[in-house]
C-alpha cells in the first residue's frame, strides 16, 4: 500500500491525481445538484480533439481516468526494474508526455460506441439547473396559469 500511495503522489503521477480528486469533486457536485453535468458543452469544443457526441464533461473524466491508470501503471512497472537512478529520472518525463496520450487515444476508443447511443441532442443537456425537492415546475413560455400548450 505505501509503494500505491509514494506513486500516486509523486511526480509524473502527482498531476494526474490532483486531475482525479477534481473529476471526482465535480461528479459529487452533480450527484447532489449543485452543478449540471453538462455545464462546459458550450466552452469546449471536443469534436475538435475527437472527442465530441458525449457531454465534455464526460469525455474529460474519461480521459483523466485512463491518464492517471496508465501513468500510475508505468511508474510502479519501472519502480519494480529501475528503483531508483538515471533511468527513473529520464523515464518519468516520458510517462508524463505518454500517458495523456494514451489516455486521449483510449477515450477516443471509449466514446465512439455512446456516441450512436446517444440523441444528437443529449451533448448539449440543459442549461437550467436540477430542480430542488418540491420546488414547482418552470413555464416555458407565455402560457397563462390553467391553459393548456397546444400542439
Amino acid at each position: 500500500m505505501g509503494t500505491f500511495v509514494e506513486a500516486a503522489t509523486t511526480f509524473p503521477v502527482l498531476f494526474f491525481t490532483v486531475a482525479s480528486i477534481v473529476v471526482t469533486a465535480f461528479w459529487l457536485l452533480v450527484a447532489v445538484g449543485a452543478v449540471d453535468a453538462g455545464c462546459f458543452d458550450e466552452d469546449v469544443d471536443a469534436d475538435a480533439l475527437g472527442l465530441g457526441g458525449v457531454p465534455v464533461a464526460v469525455s474529460f473524466s474519461v480521459l483523466t481516468a485512463l491518464a492517471w491508470t496508465g501513468s500510475l501503471g508505468a511508474v510502479l512497472l519501472l519502480e519494480t526494474a529501475a528503483p531508483h537512478g538515471q533511468a527513473r529520472a529520464l523515464t518519468a518525463p516520458a510517462i508524463f508526455l505518454a500517458a495523456p496520450v494514451a489516455g486521449w487515444r483510449g477515450t477516443r476508443w471509449l466514446v465512439r460506441p455512446l456516441r450512436r447511443r446517444l440523441p444528437r441532442g443529449a451533448r448539449a443537456g440543459p442549461r437550467t439547473p436540477p430542480a430542488s425537492r418540491g420546488a414547482a415546475p418552470r413555464r416555458t413560455g407565455p402560457h397563462r396559469p390553467g391553459e393548456r400548450e397546444k400542439r
